[in-house]
């Protein structure tokens, strides 16, 4: 009975507040939602406002940012092909130089290995007569001396008969 008390009494209740009306629509309502719209146009005009208006000009500075970065990245990418392009060109006129420097080098060693080579043939060949001609003198003046070393030692040998 205790529950069946209770349900009728929460019914009773119900009716009652139902009756009386949860929410009169008078002049406070009217004041309040004055009162709302006059605080959320000003929240709106003081805060929010400021609050996109920096947001916007972040995101734009880092919009900014990016495609700054972005075209630094591309000038340094053309700046390394032109580097590149120059060290080639150096590298190439350097070779060059080398190159023909050693042609020179090799042409001046030719005329200098040419000269030495004739200024010693000519050296050879004289001194190459000279000792023909020294090698002629000492052997008549040899042959001289072996005709008498070689009737000495058949003197020797035989005994003094020749």
């Amino acid at each position: 009975m205790g529950l069946s008390m209770s349900i009728i009494a929460a019914v009773e209740a119900k009716q009652s507040v139902l009756a009386a009306g949860m929410v009169d629509i008078d002049l406070s309502l009217v004041f309040m939602a004055a009162l709302f719209l006059t605080f959320a146009v000003l929240l709106h005009v003081l805060v929010m406002k400021p609050l996109l208006k920096a947001h916007e000009a972040r995101h734009a500075q880092m919009t900014g940012g990016v495609e700054g970065v972005g075209k630094i990245e591309l000038q340094i990418a053309e700046l390394r092909i032109q580097h590149d392009k120059g060290l080639a060109e150096a590298r190439q006129a350097a070779v060059a130089v080398r190159d023909a420097r050693r042609k020179e080098a090799q042409a001046e060693a030719q005329v200098i290995t040419a000269e030495a080579q004739a200024t010693h043939a000519a050296k050879l060949v004289a001194q190459k007569r000279e000792l023909d001609a020294a090698a002629q003198a000492v052997r008549a003046e040899l042959g001289g001396h072996a005709n008498a070393m070689a009737d000495a030692l058949t003197t020797k040998l035989l005994g003094g008969k020749a």
